[in-house]
């Protein structure tokens, strides 16, 4: 293969995705479509679960081919799994009918970590 052919691969490509969106947004605008809570905790737990997969991938990735790189991904992507499972417990519906809930969620206001991490921030 030359560059020519595959630049002319990616460029038709980016072509298809950018008519594939635009398409999909005209016919998906005026949607009436809204989310519920319970949407919204499920996304969160496959979003864990995806970047659980991917962390551990990763990390055994590592111990196979011991490049740091590698493990800086790995580690993100577990940090990222902790924080998107925390945030799918907190935010579901579930947890309101639980007596955990004011532990869990701070009283410091919207956007502040909980009272039991604050030293760590």
């Amino acid at each position: 293969m030359n560059l020519y052919t595959d630049s002319r691969g990616r460029v038709a490509a980016y072509l298809s995705v950018s008519v594939l969106l635009l398409v999909g947004y005209t016919l998906l605008r005026d949607s009436p479509w809204q989310g519920t809570k319970e949407l919204h905790t499920i996304m969160e737990i496959i979003a864990t679960l995806l970047a659980s997969a991917v962390g551990v991938l990763a990390l055994l990735r590592f111990y196979s081919q011991k490049n740091n790189t590698i493990l800086f991904i790995g580690t993100a992507f577990l940090g990222t799994a902790f924080l998107d499972g925390y945030h799918a417990i907190v935010t579901s519906s579930f947890l309101t009918t639980i007596s955990l809930r004011p532990l869990l969620r701070s009283s410091r206001g919207a956007g502040s970590p909980p009272a039991c991490f604050s030293p760590y921030f």
